[in-house]
């Protein structure tokens, strides 16, 4: 007890530990950035790596891995076929005619165009083609005398479509196919052109 209280009776006061200098103070902030730069900068080791084993001086990064290269088609052989080309414009008009071998830019051709066909369908031979996408066809036809009992043959001319693509010349065998009104007196365009009509009278003589 009188250790503890000075001679005039008052409680010994307690020491007060020193104040910490600013030299402390840096050092403590060091600490504290090298502790979070440890945790931030931390890789998990790869299975059969030592974790504290420390890359050398000298040690480079491992280089990436080049781009690999597009893989080039191999030739096809030589006893393969190549493929057919895509037919340019509509191949099917809804009757059965071969589309022209040939490629056209006229508007009004059923094949390359955009004009519709349906109606009626005529054969006839091709006498007139000096007009410009256009020409006259002329047909027979039988007319049935009911007094006689006979047939009479007739023949009558029109005026028809010729697109540029089917090439039809005087002397062809066509088939025209009825179309909407594109002028005056045309209202049927050349769809097919056949054998010429010399060569077609030999074949059924």
């Amino acid at each position: 007890m009188a250790d503890d209280k000075e001679a005039g009776g008052k409680p010994a006061e307690k020491e007060k530990p020193a104040a910490k200098t600013a030299h402390d103070k840096e050092e403590h902030r060091t600490d504290k950035a090298a502790k979070a730069g440890d945790a931030r900068v931390h890789v998990e080791p790869k299975a059969g790596e030592d974790p504290e084993a420390k890359p050398s001086a000298g040690a480079k990064p491992p280089a990436a891995k080049p781009a690999a290269a597009p893989k080039k088609k191999a030739p096809a052989p030589a006893g393969t076929k190549a493929p057919k080309p895509k037919t340019v414009g509509k191949s099917d008009i809804g009757i059965n005619v071969k589309p022209p071998s040939t490629v056209c830019t006229d508007a009004n051709c059923p094949f390359h165009g955009r004009l519709p066909v349906r109606g009626q369908i005529f054969e006839g031979v091709v006498v007139q083609d000096k007009m410009d996408k256009s020409a006259v066809i002329m047909r027979e036809r039988l007319l049935y005398i009911p007094k006689y009992e006979r047939y009479l043959k007739r023949t009558s001319r029109m005026s028809v479509h010729s697109p540029p693509c089917i090439g039809a010349k005087v002397g062809d065998w066509v088939t025209v196919m009825e179309c909407r009104p594109l002028s005056k007196t045309i209202a049927f365009t050349i769809v097919s052109r056949k054998v010429d009509a010399k060569i077609r009278a030999e074949k059924e003589g």
